[in-house]
């Protein structure tokens, strides 16, 4: 009984972690900050009783690309004399991630006795999929959805109709971080040994479909998790990444389900006007498809507008930005027109809110940042590296669309390090003892 508490609980700070969230009595404080001052004081006497060493294991050259990504922030903010402070802490922001990281990590560790990253890519899924059952709860139990918004920040007045949103898992953020969970889903299934395959394939089955289907009703973003999924799933049949039985049970679960599933949605969508309008909001492109013979997504049509019409328009901001990211209306100093839905230029493209920030450069810098990460994940965990590729690929195909971030993606796999080398010590310490 104590051991599935404390499941419940290390899901718990799993999912304040991976989707912050601001309580009603505390506005402007959220979860993720709260767990990175408690994984900071802990790391602290962790680091200080056990003499970890981390210099050497590749957090160092990401804390140098954090710091660069700092730089060209205040490079570009200094040149241009602008007071937008967006990316200029983004080294703080990075040790606040891993920070929290580690909080969550250790209390996983704490239940579990050892950590792994099979084991944290399973709370993570866990997670995602409990965000998308008490999402589709908030929007079929109205005494559910006081609950939640009596207790969380929730921002549902600003949600448009049929979006549904969790505890924190709401708009192109969740599905960013929904996207990187399927793609973990798709490669941890192909790497299941035959019993592993028995026992648990229909569990990861059924949570790329929940996460596929509800997710893409909280975020459309969650689509192209959906695609590169599938992808590299055939990728894995057609190379033979994975035993021919493992497969062969991979799509067969995954044609049942399917059918399932559609059953179900159909049942639902004709019976239910909440689900109906969900569905309408989630796949908008397939039901236009369906009824008026062509793809539209209104979305989709505002994002091409955006990357065709809104550009740097001289080689200056081409190269080093003009200095603001949010809207410049909040500089005292800004001459420049009025900008549409809070963003400089009135640009949501993830990739030209950067360029318009600190050029090319600071962009180039960004990413390297990203492929650093993802390298030392690789590095460490060589087993596991298409799947922080994949990570990595979900990250500058979001950017297409939104600014957000998956550092948080790779900082709670980069939070294993510390406790592999704590582990190492305590081992060291032990044998020492010993003789």
């Amino acid at each position: 009984m104590l051991r599935y508490l404390g499941i419940f609980l290390a899901l718990v700070f799993t999912s304040f972690f991976f989707f912050p969230v601001e309580f009603v009595w505390f506005p402007g404080f959220n979860t993720k900050t709260a767990m990175a001052g408690l994984g900071l004081i802990l790391l602290i006497v962790q680091l200080s009783r056990r003499r970890i060493p981390v210099l050497d294991s590749g957090l160092l050259s990401i804390a140098v690309w954090a710091a660069a990504v700092s730089f060209m922030s205040f490079l570009s903010i200094t040149y241009n004399n602008t007071n937008d402070p967006s990316f200029l802490t983004y080294f703080i922001s990075m040790c606040v991630w891993l920070a929290a990281a580690y909080m969550a990590t250790s209390i996983i560790y704490a239940v579990h006795g050892t950590i792994s990253v099979k084991i944290v890519a399973n709370y993570l899924i866990a997670v995602c999929v409990l965000q998308c059952v008490i999402a589709f709860a908030i929007s079929q139990i109205p005494l559910v959805d006081y609950i939640v918004n009596s207790i969380f920040i929730t921002g549902k007045e600003g949600m448009s109709k049929g979006r549904l949103y969790g505890i924190g898992a709401a708009v192109d953020i969740a599905g960013l971080r929904f996207m990187a969970v399927l793609v973990i889903i798709s490669y941890m299934i192909t790497r299941l040994s035959e019993s592993e395959s028995k026992v648990y394939l229909k569990w990861y089955v059924l949570s790329f479909l929940i996460v596929s289907l509800i997710g893409n009703m909280i975020s459309r973003s969650t689509i192209f998790g959906v695609i590169l999924g599938l992808c590299y799933l055939v990728w894995a049949s057609l190379s033979g990444n994975s035993t021919k039985n493992n497969l062969f049970r991979i799509w067969r679960y995954l044609s049942i389900s399917v059918a399932i599933l559609v059953v179900c949605a159909v049942s639902l969508y004709q019976t239910n006007q909440s689900f109906r309008n969900s569905m309408h909001f989630g796949f908008e492109g397939f039901f236009s498809l369906y009824e008026q013979g062509e793809w539209e997504v209104s979305s989709n049509n505002s994002l091409i507008w955006m990357l065709k019409n809104i550009k740097p328009k001289t080689t200056r901001t081409w190269i080093i930005g003009d200095g603001y990211c949010d809207d410049p209306m909040n500089d005292p100093y800004y001459t420049g027109s009025q900008s549409t839905g809070g963003y400089y230029m009135g640009t949501d493209v993830g990739y030209m809110r950067f360029i318009f920030y600190f050029g090319i450069l600071g962009t180039l810098v960004f990413m390297g940042y990203f492929c650093q990460a993802a390298y030392v994940c690789a590095k460490h965990f060589p087993q596991y590296r298409d799947m922080f590729i994949l990570i990595l690929l979900c990250n500058f195909i979001g950017w297409i669309k939104v600014s957000t971030d998956l550092f948080l993606v790779f900082a709670i796999f980069l939070s294993i390090i510390f406790h592999e080398h704590s582990e190492e010590t305590e081992t060291s310490q032990l044998q020492i003892e010993g003789r």
